[in-house]
């Protein structure tokens, strides 16, 4: 897991132009990467295996969004978005290890709770965070 940065913007849209992708984070007009590397409080991750980039990750703290659903997490809390876009790592098993990896990487940097909140439709996404 890297950091994301301004070269990574055409890959971040070349996967958010994806049917599987735009279908849960909506097209390159909303919340634009560019913007979002920006975004004091926010930070977007590129996941890689075996060096082959797979998956944007980003974390923010809750309290900079209000009101928001984890509004009653502690302070300090790390709220966490993220998507697999090569279509060719979805279903094997890389999006739970992703986000358990994620996960222990903002614990150990001290963050008191995570929320993460996938839409209630999005099924794939649900079993693959229970599993994490």
């Amino acid at each position: 897991i890297r950091r994301a940065g301004t070269d990574d913007l055409s890959l971040l849209a070349d996967w958010r132009s994806l049917p599987h992708v735009a279908r849960w984070w909506g097209g390159l007009d909303v919340e634009p990467d560019s913007e979002k590397l920006i975004e004091p409080g926010l930070r977007m991750w590129i996941a890689e295996h075996d060096f082959r980039p797979f998956a944007c990750v980003q974390d923010y703290h809750v309290a900079d969004w209000p009101p928001h659903p984890f509004d009653f997490l502690p302070a300090g809390a790390r709220g966490i978005d993220m998507y697999i876009g090569d279509p060719a790592m979805i279903g094997i098993g890389h999006g739970s290890a992703l986000l358990r990896q994620f996960c222990d990487m903002l614990l150990d940097e001290g963050a008191p709770a995570l929320g993460i909140d996938p839409h209630p439709e999005n099924r794939p996404a649900i079993r693959a965070f229970e599993k994490a």
